[in-house]
This record gives structure tokens, C-alpha cells and sequence, in this order.
């Protein structure tokens, strides 16, 4: 069986949005009873992996695609997901006078699917938003964009005229990487290394993309827009933009002191984006929208990050981000050995204690410092995951959706933090056991001893649900 395209992304997880809503004073649907609208769900390697964590809440995936419509309806099967709802159809048809109303949801999720559109479709997409958010909803609207996507552009024009003609889809993606790499090495030849070495940071995220990745991003119809285009497209719909999704959007905070002032000197935040933008060389953005009849708060409050829930990342060191200040670093290691997740009012407390210092709010800073720079985790609803490995006798469990990709050999899992996670042979058969059917000392009987090993990083990743019972 070919491996299970992975395409779960932590920021695209409803309760991150009610997060950074929460933080601008919307008063948003907690996860454990929303409701959750994916536009452009494709084979549901978001929608179900939230579904299968969130019983309660309840989700709906539209697909255009025939057979992408087909796999989602049937891993939802195969996973026994009886809170998901699955359409195939257009947003054309959706938007269409007389189309049935899709109801109300306080999630809407369009993930890499604005900039496929041509302009009349990306308007069925924001009427149906416009139409089907809650009042105190939440939207992620994500796209290629300006001006970033004009280095890619030649190499993706190229590609997609290379291989034109090409009738199999396995010859076309090896066709439009080798022609990348010939026009770079051309170039090379040509310009000298100067000009070379601005293709490298196209050709090494042309070479991260796997190939169903490749055929998505690259060789489908494409059009980059920016921040502006589409804020512009959304307002006529009662829509805001609210903020960026993602922790790696351009940041005023993160500019230099020489880029700050020119941006600051702008009090609209969309025109300080824009600057970002065009200062940053942004070439993908993923956005949140709102009603246009909020008036929000721009700057949080230390009481906005108290109540929420701080959480080591499995997969982060402070290494990985070295522009942290010292206060961050030194919270970053207070947190990494927590077990589970903990409220940041309490966090901050035991900081103090500690000797951080004597001040609560540096301590709720270097917190939010750390969230913004994507070295934790931040929920407002953690998920329910297990705090230690499970004894012998215990009934390990994950996920259905988690399982069922671990029996079908997928090269990676999706976590309970929304996260796809690489793994190992040994965590592979480990975690396609933690079905709550098996012991613990079954699994080691049937995998091995190193089923030990493999649970404890099961535990690590946010697999496994409880306490392991």
C-alpha cells in the first residue's frame, strides 16, 4: 500500500483559532462542542484527525474531488468517525442561488485552496464564509502570496509547461523536478553562483514537497495574491481580518530596528502587514478572519494569557529558535520536563518560585514570547493526553484516525497536538496497537521489547489519550 500523504498542520487546529481569537476579544466556541467546516477537506488528513480527538464536537468536510471525496469517506469509515459529514461538491455550486445552506459553524478552515481558484470561485468561497460563520466564529483562509511567489513563479511556470504533455502523473513529477534542477544548474553556468543562489531557497522547498505535495502546490492552477487582494475579496461579505494564523507570519516584534520604524510610523495593522510582506518577501500566508462587526483588541493582556495551557513541543529545542531572549530561554527549560499541560497562570507562578525573577508579567511575557516563536505548545483546550507511559497491565489507546494510519504503513501519524509526526518501525507497529484493546504487555509480546521505547515516544509526541488506562 503507498504511503498516506500526510498534510495535518498544527496551526490549522480550531482550538489555536479560539486561541488567537480569545486573545483579540472574541468570545469564541471552545473545541470540546464546536462545530467545524473544512472547505477543501481533500482525504481528510485534517478534518478526521480532529474528529477522531474531539468527540463531542461535530465537523463537516466539502471536496470537490471525486476520489479525494471517496478515501475521506472511507478512512472516516474505517475509523468509526460518526461526527463527520462529508459532501462532494463545488464551492460554485454552494455559493449558487437556491443552493441548500450549510448551516452555522463556528470553525471554517480553507487551507491551500484560495490561491487554485479563479476569481469567480474565490468569491463562492467567501460568500459561503460570509454566510456559514458564527457570529463569534473564527476563519482561516490561507494562500500563495505576494511578492514571495514571484521567485517561484518562473520555475513553476516552467515546470508546468515542461510537463504539459506528459500523460502519466508519476513521469510529470519527475519530469518537472528535473527541469527545476537543469534551469538552476543553466543559471548557474550562465549568471555565476550570485544569481544561483537565489534559486536555492525555491529549489529546496521544491525538493522538501512530496510528490502529491508537488502536484498540489506546484503543477495546479495557481494564482499568488496579496494580503491586501484578499482582504479586499473578503470585506464585501461582512468579513475582518483578524490575525496571522501561524507562528512564522511576519511580526512587527521580529523586524529590525531598521524595518520597525517605517512600519510602526502606520497605525492600520493591515498596512503594517503589507510592509512585512513586502520586507520579508512573504510567499505563503495563512490568515484568520472575523465579523467585521467586532471592534478587536490589538494587544493582549497578561489576564488574556492566564488561563490558558502551556506545553513543551516534542520536536523543538531552543537551539531551533535562536533569536529567544534570555528570559525565554530560561522559561523554555522550566517548561520542557512537564508531563502535562498546566495552566500559564500557574506556570508563571512557579517561575517566580524558582527564581525567574520577581516580576509575574516577564513571566507571562517570555510565555507568550515562546507561543509566538513556535518553540510550545498553547491551548485553550489542551488535548486529553496521557501524562506517563502506560503500566503493563494498562490498555493503551490513541486515536482511531492515529491508528488507522499506523495499520495502513503510513510513513507518519497525526498527533493529538495536530501534528504529523514521523515514525519508526517499532512506534509504527506500536501505535497501530493502542487501540484500547491490547495490554501493554501484549504489545511488547507482539512488537518487542523495544515497544517500550516506542510508547514512551508515543507518550512524548501527544499520541496517547488519558493516562494510558
Amino acid at each position: 500500500m503507498p504511503p498516506w500523504p500526510g498534510a495535518a498542520h498544527a496551526f490549522l487546529h480550531p482550538d489555536r483559532m479560539s486561541l488567537l481569537g480569545a486573545l483579540h476579544g472574541l468570545a469564541t466556541t471552545p473545541i470540546t462542542r464546536a462545530r467545524v467546516l473544512e472547505l477543501g477537506c481533500r482525504r481528510g488528513e485534517n478534518l478526521l484527525a480532529l474528529a477522531a480527538a474531539w468527540p463531542l464536537a461535530s465537523f463537516t468536510g466539502i471536496e470537490p474531488d471525486v476520489e479525494n471525496a471517496r478515501v475521506a469517506a472511507e478512512r472516516a469509515a474505517a475509523a468509526v468517525l460518526t461526527n463527520v459529514t462529508l459532501v462532494n461538491g463545488t464551492l460554485d455550486a454552494l455559493a449558487a442561488p437556491g443552493a441548500d445552506a450549510l448551516g452555522e459553524y463556528d470553525y471554517i478552515i480553507a487551507h491551500g485552496l484560495l490561491s487554485r481558484l479563479v476569481p469567480a470561485s474565490r468569491e463562492a468561497l467567501w460568500a459561503i464564509v460570509g454566510k456559514a460563520l458564527a457570529p463569534s466564529g473564527v476563519a482561516l483562509v490561507s494562500f500563495d502570496a505576494w511578492p514571495g511567489q514571484h521567485m517561484l513563479e518562473p520555475l513553476r511556470r516552467l515546470m508546468a509547461f515542461h510537463v504539459a504533455e506528459i500523460p502519466d502523473p508519476q513521469a510529470r513529477l519527475v519530469q518537472a523536478r528535473a527541469i527545476a534542477h537543469w534551469q538552476a544548474d543553466r543559471w548557474f553556468r550562465v549568471h555565476g553562483p550570485a544569481r544561483h543562489t537565489m534559486l536555492q531557497r525555491a529549489l529546496a522547498e521544491l525538493d522538501a514537497l512530496s510528490d502529491d505535495e508537488l502536484a498540489h502546490e506546484l503543477l495546479a492552477e495557481h494564482h499568488p495574491l496579496s494580503l491586501e487582494e484578499v482582504i479586499a475579496e473578503a470585506e464585501p461579505h461582512a468579513l475582518q481580518w483578524l490575525t496571522n494564523a501561524r507562528a512564522s507570519e511576519p511580526r512587527l516584534g521580529r523586524a529590525s530596528e531598521h524595518i520597525r520604524p517605517i512600519v510602526s510610523a502606520y497605525p492600520d495593522v493591515v498596512r503594517q502587514q503589507q510592509y512585512l510582506d513586502y520586507f520579508f518577501d512573504t510567499r505563503f500566508r495563512a490568515s484568520l478572519f472575523c465579523k467585521s462587526a467586532h471592534e478587536l483588541r490589538r494587544q493582549a493582556t497578561v489576564e488574556d494569557f492566564e488561563p490558558l495551557f502551556v506545553a513543551p513541543r516534542a520536536d523543538v529545542s531552543p537551539d531551533d529558535v535562536p533569536a529567544l531572549s534570555a528570559n525565554a530561554r530560561w522559561m523554555y527549560n522550566h517548561i520542557v520536563d512537564r508531563p502535562t499541560p498546566t495552566a500559564v497562570r500557574d506556570v508563571a507562578n512557579e517561575a517566580l518560585t524558582a527564581g525567574f525573577s520577581d516580576d509575574r508579567v516577564q513571566a507571562i511575557v517570555a510565555i507568550s514570547e515562546l507561543f509566538f516563536a513556535d518553540a510550545i505548545e498553547l491551548a485553550r483546550v489542551p488535548p486529553p493526553i496521557a501524562t506517563r507511559p502506560p503500566d503493563l497491565d494498562e490498555r493503551p489507546r490513541a486515536t482511531s484516525y492515529a491508528t488507522l494510519q499506523a495499520q495502513r504503513d503510513a510513513l507518519s501519524a497525526t498527533s493529538l497536538w495536530l501534528r504529523d509526526v514521523a515514525l519508526l518501525d517499532d512506534e509504527r507497529a506500536t501505535l497501530a496497537l493502542c487501540d484500547g484493546a491490547h495490554a501493554t504487555d501484549q504489545i511488547v509480546e507482539q512488537v518487542g521489547p523495544e515497544a517500550g521505547d516506542a510508547l514512551v515516544s508515543l507518550v512524548r509526541h501527544g499520541f496517547l489519550i488519558g493516562g494510558g488506562a
